[in-house]
């Protein structure tokens, strides 16, 4: 179990730094823009739009948070368990591998979505409150892949028990797949840097609105390595026995 633990720090670990990466990255940004906005505005309209600003800028920062209760959550699920096999230990590890690299790399791919989202609720910067709803779509595409790690994860340790309290019934071999199973749908989700990248190689939302659709199948094409990467990883623990 101790092995486990150390590896459960990783994945909470991996998930706080992806966080990080993408909270930072979102308030630096709303900083940038906040003291941009004139001290000495006194017309009440503008006030209130500003204010705006700030509460709606904050619903975006919070959203990498999800990553790293992900994380969390799958630790507790196995701490839920006090004596684990070899076989149980292993299909740990491919969940915590599963849910620490997609809360990673998901919330690095969500950063790069940052710049023009904020821009686009910023009123000086031609954009308007308006926009709101079209980018928390875009900056929740992303949440795709962390949910993906999340779900093999948690098949990972129903299957083999380990929620359930009870001994698995395959072997070694099929929880060697589930932890190459694991790595893959992690490491599937580096395609949302590609998402950010496509995102921001595109004609902003907030100068043109006709563009939102275009925009979006675009972005969301590498999503194709997403979908992949849980294929992959499903068919893994079929074939291995794992599911039967």
């Amino acid at each position: 179990m101790t092995s486990i633990s150390i590896w459960m720090a990783i994945s909470i670990g991996l998930g706080m730094a992806g966080t990080a990466v993408a909270t930072l990255t979102a308030l630096r940004k709303r900083g940038e823009i906040m003291s941009a906005l004139d001290p000495y505005e006194t017309d009440t309209t503008q006030e209130d739009t500003d204010m705006t600003f700030s509460n709606t800028s904050l619903v975006y920062s919070i959203l990498p948070l999800t990553g790293t209760t992900y994380c969390v959550l799958v630790s507790l699920l196995i701490l839920m368990q006090e004596d684990l096999t070899d076989v149980q230990s292993k299909v740990a590890l491919g969940s915590l591998l599963a849910v620490g690299l997609s809360a990673f790399f998901c919330n690095v791919g969500r950063a790069m979505f940052y710049k023009e989202a904020l821009d686009g609720l910023d009123e000086k910067k031609e954009g308007s409150l308006e926009n709101f709803g079209k980018y928390m779509v875009f900056l929740c595409l992303p949440e795709t892949a962390l949910i993906y790690g999340l779900l093999i994860g948690i098949l990972g340790l129903t299957f083999s028990g380990i929620l359930g309290g009870v001994p698995p019934e395959f072997g070694m071999d099929a929880a060697d797949r589930f932890l190459q199973a694991g790595v893959i749908v992690g490491l599937s989700s580096i395609a949302t840097i590609a998402m950010g990248y496509m995102f921001n190689n595109t004609p902003k939302i907030y100068k043109d609105g006709s563009v939102f659709g275009i925009k979006m199948v675009k972005t969301i094409m590498p999503h194709i390595i997403n979908l992949s990467g849980l294929t992959v990883a499903v068919l893994l623990m079929i074939f291995s026995g794992m599911i039967d």
